[in-house]
């Protein structure tokens, strides 16, 4: 009985020290948020700026902007010693910052940029400075004398002591009228340029009513806590609230309106971290539907309306795809009927040219829209884009009215002849510019949508085409891989995807056509910018950005994923 009353110690101590430890690990994770009060407008927390720098020399883009690498193609281009120098001077002011013990000491592993709640009169009076004395660094170091350390990286820079309020501060100044104030405490030091708000920050990690306290935090350590903080690089806190509270405090209508249209909207948090293929960053933004501005509103209205209907334009040797749920055309008549004059004489041109009004044209297209790559090809005279457009179609009688309008604009202008064919019930409208196939505009209007296209057979293929315009093509799906394919396909308000490796070769084969130009009109050689630009695009294998609008919250992520197998090195001195 004994044994196991020991063991059962064992157990609990052990599973005690382990809970504490994890525990523990995640408070250091986030110790800036006791030094911050809990109305704190926003605050991005940086980790491991050490090991980026370390490592960025080796990536693809450290490769490309390397002093080597600027040199050959500046020099290539015809430029000229001084503009190589200031490159040099700049990317040396850049790297003896990041290498600089002291910079790596205090801020190289976890540093905090925050923004106070500003003055609201000196808003008003002065926002640039009010801002200014507003900001306040929180970073996390294990140095010695951090604050001595930091005053070493700044030249010619003074150190002495004040006391304001009680509080003793390091005063660092660096010119007459810059000065920073710093205070540390164990492994935090907390930096600003106004002793008040360092302050702030020091009497709310007194008082134990910090940032760290606060329902909203709590919410965002919920939503950052699956992601490993030893691969997170940057974590973001915005009030929302406070800062719609900010921006309609301004005297320029325009921010003032911003502020305005943020009505509703609670909270922004979002994280970035690597991934065993590359980069991930993830966001969330909760709002109040029924508090919503109009705009807001009408826009996840439209998200939650249907699905993608372009899913299947995207294709296994497509380059590039954008699609989105966010054209409100009668929200923009409308924003544009606040001057009367000019809504008038717009509609007035539109009704002459397309035989629509303004406020028909809002009414007939949208919410969805986008455009799709899938190829450049040469041609006679240039390089083409395969490219087709589309956009969603809510009044079919009022766009063929539109498109029978723009047809009658095309064939005034003398362009070229129109040619029409039937095909899947609907009427294909062409102008043949060149003769080659990719140069060939062509238009066509289906019940959901209008597409515009680069080249006559793209839309042919749309017209044949079988496949549920909702539903990702099985080849796209399994390359984009389960979780970021359900992604894509799941969105509602928008969905990006970019290639840059499947895009290398069209890019260099169009650069090396304006080479040619450049060197027989200039005397321009580019051949060094194209490779190292290929090489640079063939390190990454897509890019993918996807957004989602529900009733209480949005999300969004971005996917960087490297290619397989990397680039080789500069070959070319």
């Amino acid at each position: 009985m004994k044994k196991i009353a020991v063991i059962l110690l064992c157990l609990v101590a052990v599973g005690g020290a382990g809970l504490y430890l994890l525990m523990h690990k995640k408070a250091t994770a986030n110790q800036y948020a006791r030094y911050l009060p809990q109305d704190v407008v926003g605050a991005v927390n940086l980790t491991h700026m050490n090991t980026l720098a370390d490592t960025f020399a080796a990536t693809a883009l450290g490769r490309f902007l390397a002093k080597d690498t600027i040199h050959a193609i500046v020099q290539e281009m015809g430029g000229q010693p001084k503009e190589t120098a200031e490159y040099d001077r700049m990317y040396d002011s850049v790297n003896e910052v990041t290498s600089n013990p002291a910079f790596r000491a205090v801020f190289g592993d976890d540093t905090t940029l925050a923004l106070l709640q500003p003055d609201r009169k000196g808003l008003a009076q002065n926002p640039a400075e009010t801002l200014r004395q507003s900001l306040v660094v929180v970073a996390q170091t294990s140095a010695a004398g951090a604050l001595d350390l930091l005053s070493r990286l700044i030249k010619d820079a003074s150190v002495s002591r004040e006391t304001v309020d009680g509080l003793e501060l390091v005063k660092i100044t660096v010119e007459k009228n810059q000065v920073i104030y710093g205070y540390a405490e164990g492994k935090t030091v907390v930096l600003a340029f106004a002793p008040a708000a360092v302050k702030v920050c020091v009497a709310a990690a007194k008082s134990g009513t910090s940032l760290e306290k606060a329902p909203l935090f709590k919410e965002a350590l919920a939503f950052w806590q699956p992601y490993p903080d030893a691969a997170t690089y940057t974590r973001m806190y915005l009030n929302l609230a406070g800062v719609a509270d900010l921006l309609k405090t301004s005297t320029v209508l325009e921010v003032k309106e911003s502020g305005e249209i943020l009505q509703g909207v609670g909270s922004m948090f979002s994280v970035t971290y690597g991934t065993e293929q590359g980069l991930e960053s993830r966001g969330r933004s909760s709002y109040r539907y029924d508090q919503l501005h109009a705009l807001v509103k009408s826009a996840v209205d439209a998200a939650a309306a249907g699905a993608n209907q372009s899913l299947h334009l995207l294709k296994e040797r497509t380059l590039a795809y954008n699609w989105a749920s966010s054209l409100r055309p009668e929200m923009i008549v409308k924003a544009m009927a606040t001057n009367d004059k000019d809504y008038r004489e717009l509609d007035s041109e539109v009704r002459k040219n397309l035989g629509v009004s303004l406020d028909e044209m809002g009414r007939a297209f949208g919410p969805q829209y986008g455009g799709v790559l899938d190829d450049i090809v040469r041609t006679a005279l240039f390089p083409a884009p395969k490219l087709t457009l589309f956009v969603g179609i809510r009044d079919r009688k009022i766009a063929e009215t539109a498109l029978t309008g723009l047809r009658r604009v095309i064939a005034g202008s003398g362009m070229a002849s129109e040619e029409q064919e039937q095909l899947a019930g609907q009427t294909l409208y062409c102008w043949p510019v060149l003769p080659d196939e990719a140069a060939q505009p062509a238009v066509v209007l289906t019940d959901s949508m209008l597409y515009l296209a680069t080249s006559k057979q793209a839309l042919k293929d749309i017209l044949n085409s079988k496949a549920a315009p909702n539903v990702l093509a099985a080849p796209v799906a399994e390359q984009l891989g389960a979780e970021l394919g359900g992604r894509v396909a799941q969105a509602n308000f928008g969905s990006f995807v970019l290639y840059p490796q499947r895009m290398a070769r069209q890019t260099g084969e169009t650069i090396d056509w304006l080479a040619g130009i450049l060197a027989t009109t200039k005397n321009i050689s580019v051949s060094r910018l194209n490779r190292e630009l290929m090489q640079l695009m063939q390190a990454t294998e897509l890019m993918a950005a996807t957004s989602h609008l529900g009733k209480e919250q949005a999300e969004w992520t971005m996917t960087v994923r490297q290619a397989s197998v990397q680039p080789a090195g500069n070959s070319a001195k």
